[in-house]
């Protein structure tokens, strides 16, 4: 730019001192050789042109001219095809030379420097260039048409004029990435500069907008993104790291609409998505965190649908929202979105710590593929908020079927309401308020399966009870009732259930015991206790437990004879008929039991303070005819003692 500059300068010279003589000659074929014999007296071989051509009494043009700087060599030379030059009707106004227009055809550049200083001397209304080829660091251009209305260098590290500027280009590569179709239609000033009109294609997407300059930043006006496809965004970060130059200029988004996209990360990936922003700040101030500027918003708006959008592998068919972005919180006004063959939709209040839903339904969910993978995201998501509140949830006809690891459990014809819940408050989950109504058609965990089973609950500030737990299972059902203050720093709760026809072998999800045992528990319990710590409830915990176990056996392992390395599984059927557990304030006694078997008898007992539960025990002691067995099911050991010769 400063060799361009400096030629325009030299040839203004040239056309004020000569203008005369050049007329005359400019109508002959002497024209370029004459005039190259005057300008080579004044400027030695620095300038040359192949024709001249003076149309009087304001048009000169020239062409093929070649300018060499003293510090280039001589295959260093600028060749310019064409310049058109109009002079001003007053060529000299208060001791500057005037020129109306410039017009540069043809020309090549490899470097760009600012060069101010001629403007000390001249004044120039329109400066345009044509067709112009550039190569300069990671920028290359061709085909680039550039017109600037009253161009104004301030500075010496001023590369681009100011002034209304109007740009087009063919193709533009910028670190290797190709604009093309480039359009540009902007006000360029010191300061509240304005693109009237920007567009170009990029990897196949339209793009097109405006933009205003305020003291914070550029604001995007009317922007458009249409058909953008960002796949692998991960290996994109190269590029972005590279934009960000420009990109950190831009503070603010006006309104800015999104059409037929695709977006795809490690994490999210969007399918055909549009997608309209309003008022949105882009990037936070110094004292906030990058991670959050998108909770630093002051009145923003964001509206989107897709095809599907997936995030963390769950997958949303259909989604669409309209939310409003506040200071450190979103206002969702709707969301609806097919999701897992149902579908769920919810307006409310979000922010980081806390959740306020105005009303949450979930229809014909069917979590039946990975469940525990979209349960975990929902249960760390429930943790890291501190203040939980739903004014309205239904979920209708769902189900949940867990076979990902044992033990196995699902739930089927899953229909729940709740109303004023809140469920989390002081970092403790619960219900704290409002009332739930639950029920299944079907239900199983590991053995254990149930109809129709029912729930109701309802709490007010923090006094939680559940007013009845009623499961039918195959031969039984299980029946419940009970409290949890959990507003309370101490937790006080109670827990009355009879249950009948549950299968034993559930013990062995809770308990590493050295027999396998199987059959069908029936009991009845009242207990309560302190919840406010662990250490609260071992030493608060008192209450009963009567059970009977019935068309029940135990397996156990013993060695195929004597010395033999083999092992030999004996099954051997039992029956309790009365079994009783107390618990006095931790200390948790089993009354000495009769086991009654065929061929066999027992006793088993024990005692456990829960306060130091390892130095507790619990004994099945078994006379069978030639051997006795003593089991420690709290430690998990076998003794035999053998009778018989």
């Amino acid at each position: 730019m400063k060799k361009l500059l400096t030629i325009l300068l030299i040839l203004l010279l040239i056309t004020i001192a000569l203008i005369t003589s050049v007329y005359a000659l400019s109508q002959t074929r002497y024209a370029a050789p004459a005039s190259n014999q005057l300008l080579s007296y004044w400027l030695g071989d620095k300038v040359q042109f192949e024709k001249v051509t003076y149309n009087a009494p304001f048009h000169l043009s020239l062409q093929g001219v070649s300018y060499n700087a003293e510090s280039q060599q001589s295959d260093q030379t600028t060749y310019i095809p064409q310049v058109d030059i109009w002079l001003n009707k007053q060529p000299y106004q208060q001791g500057k030379w005037v020129l109306d227009s410039i017009l540069i055809d043809g020309l090549s550049l490899q470097q760009l420097d600012s060069y101010f200083h001629w403007q000390e001397s001249v004044t120039l209304h329109q400066l345009a260039l044509n067709n112009l080829d550039l190569s300069v660091d990671d920028v290359i251009a061709r085909g680039v048409n550039v017109q600037v209305k009253e161009p104004v260098w301030l500075g010496d590290n001023q590369i681009i004029p100011f002034g209304e500027i109007q740009l087009s280009a063919e193709q533009l590569y910028y670190h290797g990435e190709a604009f093309n179709q480039l359009l540009i239609n902007s006000d360029y000033k010191a300061k509240d500069s304005t693109v009237y009109g920007a567009s170009f294609e990029w990897r196949g997407a339209d793009i097109s907008g405006q933009a205003e300059q305020y003291d914070h930043g550029w604001s995007l006006i009317n922007v458009t993104l249409n058909k953008l496809n960002l796949s692998h965004l991960e290996k994109f970060s190269e590029f972005s790291a590279k934009l960000l130059p420009i990109v950190k200029n831009i503070s603010h988004i006006n309104s800015l609409d999104i059409l037929n996209s695709h977006f795809s990360s490690s994490t999210i990936q969007a399918t055909n998505l549009d997608a309209s922003v309003e008022n949105l700040s882009l990037f936070p101030t110094s004292e906030e965190s990058v991670s959050q500027w998108l909770w630093q918003q002051d009145n923003a708006s964001i509206s989107f649908n897709a095809e599907s959008v997936a995030y963390l592998e769950q997958l949303f068919v259909s989604p669409m929202a309209k939310l409003r972005l506040e200071s450190n919180k979103w206002v969702i006004s709707e969301f609806d979105s097919d999701f897992h063959q149902g579908r769920i939709q919810l307006s409310g209040e979000l922010s980081p710590t806390t959740t306020k839903l105005d009303w949450l339904r979930a229809t014909g969910l069917k979590l039946t593929e990975a469940p525990q993978q979209t349960l975990d995201l929902l249960w760390a998501y429930l943790e890291q908020q501190e203040v939980i509140n739903i004014g309205q949830l239904d979920i209708l006809r769902s189900q949940i079927i867990q076979i990902e690891q044992a033990p196995f459990w699902q739930m089927s014809g899953l229909n729940m309401t709740g109303s004023n819940l809140e469920l989390k408050r002081n970092h403790t989950l619960g219900l704290w308020n409002g009332q739930v109504e639950l029920s299944a058609n079907s239900l199983s965990y590991d053995d254990l399966i149930g109809t129709q089973a029912v729930l109701n609950s309802n709490a007010s500030d923090g006094a939680w009870e559940l007013e009845r737990l009623f499961i039918p299972l195959e031969s039984g059902y299980v029946d419940a009732s009970g409290f949890w203050e959990i507003g309370k720093l101490s937790q006080p709760w109670q827990l009355v259930a009879h249950g009948d026809g549950l299968p034993l072998n559930l013990i062995h999800q809770t308990a590493s015991l050295p027999i396998e045992l199987d059959g069908t528990l029936e009991f009845d319990m009242n207990a309560h206790g302190l919840l406010g710590s662990k250490e609260m409830l071992e030493h608060s915990l008192t209450g009963s437990l009567n059970a009977s176990i019935r068309d029940a056996d135990f397996t156990y392992k013993k060695a195929n004879g004597y010395g033999s390395a083999q092992l030999q599984t004996i099954v051997q059927p039992f029956s309790i008929s009365e079994l009783g557990v107390q618990s006095d304030r931790g200390r948790v006694t089993i009354a000495e039991t009769k086991v009654n078997g065929t061929d066999m008898s027992g006793e088993v007992q024990g005692f456990i303070d829960l306060v130091m539960p390892k130095q507790g025990n619990i004994k099945l002691s078994i006379e069978q005819e030639c051997q006795q067995l003593n089991f420690d099911l709290l430690k998990g050991t076998t003794t035999s003692h053998h009778r018989c010769p």
